[in-house]
């Protein structure tokens, strides 16, 4: 190399890595030693040179280089030689810095997929390079969230389709964090390895919509930036919406709070006399706390005030005998047939803990630094009462759980929430699990909660997962006995396919694979060969499986073990070995074929009829009868229904969609079918619509996992005419409720796409990200549903959906479904069939803000669109009115500006 083009290269590196923000004349010299064939090379290499030289060990100029090989990856490719010295250069860094930790991660996704991509050959020539970055660069403008949600007419909503679809920006796997307490092995560290890893997404199997090359860049910095400002946008709205409320409230007369009244106006219990009762009036003050209300709320509400003076007085005197007197109260209110009664037991257990805090006054230094003598005895006496009622709560759970099951029927969901209220209360301490306290939770106590689960919410739930992994693997192996308390692995996988959390699929998968180890590793297997390791469990990790195994647990296809395999290793055999902690652990093909075999024989025994079904079926399929089933389909037992949902979808996928020509018996299958949508009966109604939606989730994935590539577009239309007619059916029923329009969206979701998904910490007891199930990450832009099936699925489907999920639980769900109907909005016809503008005009006065900023900014695009020179004055004007307020919110907030136009339409002005 010359000696003056390295120097000129060394000088673009460090004006471009130092601690100042570089010049632009210094982007574009390092910029143009990228582009270069010649140069590419020698840029990475003087890249790493900078950061090992520097004597200084700054972090800025670290971050600096690790910023500029983030950046240039994604549009230039080195050498394989490069790539490998740049592997090892990021496995060298000695990070401690999240931020920088989670670059070099990101950076050797790129290495790894640039390794093995034909794309990466260095004899690509410049204008492909140059076409590509060109198409990156128009990508990062205009990020997947903006395409979805407000660029919409007809030429760019085509150019962005066309955007996404050629955007493949990087790999769609993120090292998968589980929270279970194992090591985690050093899987870069296997020679060889990343050949393997492509995302299980891209098995026709898993995604039967022409999809597998959509990838969505959710660390690009535009991108970024732009949900940012959609973000700022909604709170916004937020704000707007609450002045509009108090200005409505106002004008009503009406006034919040109690201006003059102090909120607390009392004397600690430490410093209070003990309340004297007679044994009568005590007596009294029970009744009146635990009989029957018959509408007398006041006098239940003054009882309970004077029962917890009481019940204090009582904890302070003679814990134990406080403790017993009170489980009394209680066991008697849980008892009760009443559903309010049963409610305040636990309101007034909560409420007698936070009074009891109030003792003595005590400042939060005082809790953790003090050595007064008199500030540390209250604080014991404080929690020693607490421990207490830590106990009657465990008590009461006991209770409440012998109640559900004496009287064969399930407690009010109502109930049960303010019982895990009271749990989490007591189990966590500054948004953190402790340890010690999940230990005592009976963990027969766990499917009663998720039991009752679905109205509380995904996030809920994922915290339940949480305690339940962190008791079954409380001495760090999967505790049998504990598994067979709960139900044993069925009940586990009962929860793995219906739970949307990420984190919730990947614990369960986690205990799911253990039970499937456990059974292979017998003796004899041993002995031929077969040693299971968690490098195999890391491998499923990094291909997604714990997010897409759930479906074989819906439908096991035939062929799924070789296709995997064959997916996984290719037709060559490979065997992979690494030394760890002084001992060799391996990976061969043959034991990973044993494993998934493992699944499928578990799958294949979790989806079998019992011998009693199992002969009714037969006799059906031989007499073409099937009352039978129609009165197991009706049946109030649980499992009779389950198996009886099982019996009618073999029926259909063998005599109706398995065969050329639907046969007799597919026909009266077919009609069965059908007739579990117009069920009347109030009791019934419930549990046919769901054995309805899941049947149509087990016939989309039969067809999915039926496809060739010369059947691909003949079953995909399939999927979409179904879909179409089999969702309207039940969606246009007004006895459909509202968890089972969420069972049609997880079936119409499923077919997301993921991509850079984020998993969370592996600190079982520390709070983790917000929502992480796939209608999140589809809202945030980090997920995919496939085009065809938005263009094709009729947009009364979305609408109806829209229209019933209106439980605050399902904000995100219900703004996944309005960003769908957006886009298939921009064709007038489907705008006419959800009513037009007026639809979207309504939806401003939603108290949800997410829904009112989109709806708003569909209708701006709208008025651009249509009136292409009147919406130019408006925004004029707009600016006009921005510059004279000083408030930019005006000219870049939709919603804004629609209510402003609202507004001068009534008024005249804006």
């Amino acid at each position: 190399w010359s000696q003056v083009l390295e120097n000129e290269v060394r000088r673009a590196v460090l004006e471009n890595t130092s601690d100042v923000e570089p010049r632009k004349d210094s982007r574009q010299l390092i910029e143009k030693f990228f582009s270069d064939q010649q140069t590419v090379d020698i840029v990475y290499e003087k890249i790493i040179e900078r950061v090992q030289t520097d004597r200084t060990r700054n972090p800025l100029i670290l971050l600096r280089s690790l910023g500029v090989l983030k950046k240039y990856l994604v549009h230039f490719m080195p050498s394989p030689t490069v790539i490998e010295t740049l592997d090892n250069f990021c496995c060298s860094v000695a990070a401690t810095d999240p931020q920088t930790r989670k670059t070099l991660i990101y950076i050797r996704a790129l290495l790894g997929r640039k390794r093995y991509h034909p794309s990466s050959d260095k004899t690509v020539n410049n204008s492909r390079q140059s076409q590509r970055r060109a198409t990156l660069s128009s990508f990062n403008s205009t990020t997947p969230k903006r395409m979805m949600a407000a660029s919409w007419n007809a030429t760019g909503l085509r150019e962005a389709r066309a955007q996404l679809q050629e955007a493949i920006l990087r790999s769609n796997w993120i090292i998968s964090n589980m929270v279970v307490f194992r090591q985690r092995p050093n899987f870069d560290a296997m020679i060889g390895m990343r050949h393997v890893i492509r995302p299980l997404a891209m098995h026709p199997y898993f995604c039967p919509f022409s999809i597998a090359t959509q990838h969505i860049d959710t660390s690009n910095e535009r991108f970024v930036i732009e949900q940012h400002r959609i973000e700022e946008r909604i709170k916004t709205v937020r704000a707007a919406k609450k002045a509009e409320e108090n200005a409505a409230s106002k004008t009503a007369g009406i006034t919040n709070g109690r201006n003059s009244i102090k909120l607390f106006q009392f004397k600690y219990y430490s410093q209070q006399e003990p309340l004297q009762l007679t044994e009568q009036e005590l007596d009294q003050v029970v009744s009146a706390v635990v009989g029957t209300q018959e509408g007398n709320y006041e006098t239940r509400l003054i009882a309970s005030k004077i029962l917890i003076k009481v019940l204090v007085d009582r904890f302070i005197n003679d814990a134990e005998d406080a403790s017993k007197f009170f489980t009394n109260i209680v066991t008697e209110m849980l008892e009760s047939e009443e559903e309010e009664t049963q409610l305040h037991a636990f309101n007034l257990l909560f409420n007698i803990s936070v009074h009891f805090n109030l003792w003595e006054d005590m400042t939060i230094i005082d809790f953790e630094g003090t050595q007064n003598h008199e500030v540390l005895e209250g604080m014991t006496k404080v929690m020693e009462v607490q421990r207490q009622l830590f106990e009657v709560l465990q008590e009461m759970l006991r209770i409440l759980l012998q109640c559900e099951e004496s009287s064969g029927s399930a407690q009010a969901h109502r109930v049960w929430n303010n019982a895990l209220n009271c749990l989490l209360f007591w189990t966590t301490k500054d948004g953190k699990f402790q340890k010690d306290m999940l230990s005592k939770v009976e963990i027969v106590l766990l499917p009663a909660f998720l039991r009752h689960s679905n109205n509380i919410g995904d996030f809920t739930q994922r915290h339940l997962i949480r305690i339940l992994t962190s008791i079954l693997y409380e001495k760090n192996t999967l505790s049998t006995s504990h598994l067979k308390k709960i139900g044993g692995i069925n009940w586990i996988i009962d929860q793995y396919v219906s739970v949307r959390s990420t984190e919730a699929q990947d614990n369960l998968f986690v205990i799911i694979y253990d039970h499937v180890v456990s059974n292979i590793s017998s003796k004899k297997n041993i002995a031929r060969g077969y040693v299971l390791n968690d490098m195999y469990l890391e491998l499923l990790k990094r291909i997604n499986a714990p997010q897409l195994f759930a479906k074989f647990f819906r439908f096991a296809p035939a062929k799924f073990v070789e296709s995997l395999v064959h997916f996984i290793c290719g037709e060559e055999d490979w065997n992979l070995s690494i030394s760890m902690d002084g001992q060799s652990e391996s990976m061969d093909k043959k034991t990973l074929r044993k494993l998934l075999k493992g699944f499928k024989l578990l799958a294949q025994k979790y989806l079998a009829l019992p011998g009693e079904f199992a002969k009714l079926h037969q006799a059906s399929v031989e007499s073409g009868d099937v009352s039978a089933l129609s009165s197991f389909l009706k049946s109030n037992r649980a499992d009779n229904r389950k198996y009886a949902e099982l019996w009618l979808f073999q029926l259909l996928s063998e005599h109706w969609l398995g065969v050329k020509n639907i046969t007799p018996l597919g026909k009266e299958a077919l009609a069965l079918f059908v007739s579990l949508v117009h069920e009347t009966r109030e009791p019934l109604v419930h549990y046919s619509h769901e054995i309805y939606i899941s049947i149509i989730e087990r016939l989309m994935l039969y067809l999915s996992f039926q496809t060739s590539d010369e059947q691909r577009n003949v079953n995909l239309q399939t999927i979409v005419s179904l879909l179409n007619e089999f969702l309207l059916k039940i969606l246009e029923q007004e006895t459909l409720d509202e968890e089972n329009t969420r069972r049609i969206f997880d079936v119409l979701w499923g077919f997301c796409y993921c991509a850079n998904v984020h998993r969370p910490s592996t600190d079982p007891y520390s709070e983790t990200s917000p929502n992480d199930c796939i209608y999140s990450l589809y809202v945030h832009g980090s997920a995919i549903l496939p085009q065809q099936l938005k263009n094709e699925i009729d947009i009364r489907v979305f609408a109806f959906m829209f229209d019933n999920l209106v439980n605050k639980n399902y904000a995100e769900i219900r703004l996944a479904v309005l960003l769908v109907m957006i886009e298939k909005s921009m064709v007038p016809s489907n705008l006419e069939e959800i009513g037009g503008i007026p639809f979207f005009r309504k939806l401003l006065a939603s108290r949800d803000p997410a829904i009112a900023y989109h709806a708003s900014r569909f209708l701006i695009d709208q008025l651009e669109a249509e009136k292409p020179e009147e919406y130019k004055d408006i925004m004029s004007a707009f600016l006009n009115k921005a510059q004279q307020t000083k408030n930019e919110t005006l000219v870049a907030n939709s919603y804004l500006q629609i209510k402003a136009l609202i507004r001068s339409s009534e008024t005249g002005k804006i």
